[in-house]
């Protein structure tokens, strides 16, 4: 027998308030008490049986499995964009945000959020390039996606810093990136067969990747202003596609 499924059953006489007291005005108001029929299927043709199932409850579930597969589908485009070509694994369409200053992955720009206004990140720059896990160049590890503002930020554990959408910053759906710098000892210089531009910042406060110039940009700390980058003096080098 196959899966049970279930469909909205209308018959002669069924009515549905609209808006609550008939008015039509765009949209069918579905409170979580109304109850329709629905129609259950047993294994492949025919019905087996009706039960009532209420509207508002079953348009929760939709939205919360139609949620639940966008956050799927940005976590995998953000994997799937790593250019699997040895000796590189890079990944491109980073962008720099005009607003917060900092890093954030475009293609799920929709999805981000920047901590100056709530919305999502003002992409205005050339795209970005970061070195995946398995790319020959070295460079200091620690750094990911977070999937909930969509920036690049760096820490030692799953969640960590201030993310403009709430809490921490969530690590854990992203692949591993490093970042080059001249100041560590470990720096590559083959990472320089790309175009790099430097002055990019760790923020002590959020931990995100900011550009210092020619603004400070926002920081998501819950104490607000601007992001601070004192804590350490690291000058990293974001490439560029050659």
């Amino acid at each position: 027998m196959g899966a049970r499924r279930r469909a909205l059953a209308h018959v002669a006489g069924d009515r549905l308030a609209l808006n609550g007291n008939g008015d039509y005005s765009g949209g069918v108001v579905a409170p979580r008490d109304l109850s329709v029929p629905i129609r259950v299927f047993q294994g492949g043709v025919q019905p087996f049986k009706n039960e009532l199932t209420p509207v508002g409850e079953e348009l929760s579930r939709l939205r919360s499995a139609i949620d639940a597969l966008a956050e799927q589908l940005a976590t995998a485009q953000l994997s799937a964009s790593i250019r699997a070509e040895a000796p590189h694994y890079t990944q491109e369409g980073w962008r720099y945000c005009s607003k917060c200053a900092g890093l954030s992955f475009a293609p799920n720009r929709a999805r981000g959020v920047c901590p100056a206004d709530k919305q999502p990140h003002a992409v205005e720059s050339g795209a970005c390039v970061l070195f995946a896990h398995r790319s020959q160049y070295a460079g200091q590890p620690g750094w990911a996606w977070c999937h909930k503002c969509q920036v690049l930020c760096h820490g030692t554990a799953a969640l960590s810093g201030s993310c403009p959408a709430g809490g921490a910053h969530d690590r854990s759906r992203s692949p591993a990136f490093f970042l080059w710098s001249a100041g560590l000892s470990q720096a590559n210089k083959k990472a320089r067969d790309f175009p790099v531009q430097e002055g990019w910042r760790w923020c002590g406060r959020c931990y995100g990747l900011v550009l210092g110039t020619p603004s400070p940009g926002r920081c998501p700390h819950p104490d607000g202003g601007a992001h601070s980058t004192s804590e350490q003096n690291l000058n990293y080098g974001v490439m560029y596609p050659a």
